[in-house]
């Protein structure tokens, strides 16, 4: 369990730059600032609460206002998670939102977690609805999937290709033909990956 130390913050228009509370971080893992009225930390527009890695990076926070993140526009209200060297790690959406030309999945905070490489590119997403990416017919998220049909995330490699998904339909690749449910997963070539051990 993450220790925390919370302080309240009431803060206006002003804006906070790194190190924030510098001599205040007293936890080992991070100190939660809990925010008044919106405000701007390290660039980032946010409201409710904030979380602060030790090093004084900012870790995690409610957007207040739609934001662009390592490239990535975000809606308001969405909670982003940051790695200790600032770049983005994974964020809870708020509604669905189009991101890299792929639709993800969005049911609030603890709902459908969107995942980034550092890099900025997607690495997971869950759908809302049967997409095709990159060719490939992927199957939408349920929790029936997830509890019963071994997992509908849709995984990406750092170079933005699709990496894996489970089929929406049936579906040919490379000569190959697979069934409507099969997980198909690709190497960062896009090229089919038989390897059964991933």
């Amino acid at each position: 369990m993450k220790a925390k130390t919370t302080l309240l913050i009431i803060v206006g228009i002003s804006t906070l730059l790194a190190p924030p509370l510098s001599g205040q971080l007293v936890t080992e893992t991070s100190t939660e600032i809990i925010i008044e009225e919106p405000t701007v930390i390290q660039g980032v527009s946010c409201k409710e609460f904030a979380d602060i890695y030790e090093n004084g990076v900012l870790e995690s926070c409610r957007l207040s206002r739609i934001d662009t993140l390592s490239g990535q526009q975000l809606p308001a209200e969405t909670v982003v998670h940051f790695r200790s060297d600032g770049t983005i790690d994974w964020c809870f959406l708020p509604e669905n939102t189009m991101i890299q030309a792929v639709l993800c999945r969005g049911d609030g905070y603890g709902g459908w977690q969107t995942a980034f490489h550092s890099n900025g590119q997607l690495s997971l997403a869950w759908l809302p609805e049967d997409q095709l990416i990159q060719g490939v017919p992927c199957k939408t998220a349920t929790f029936f999937t997830e509890a019963f049909g071994g997992g509908a995330g849709v995984h990406f490699h750092s170079n933005g290709r699709l990496a894996r998904c489970k089929l929406a339909e049936d579906f040919i690749v490379e000569g190959i033909a697979f069934k409507k449910g099969d997980q198909l997963r690709f190497t960062e070539e896009g090229q089919l990956d038989h390897d059964p051990t991933k």
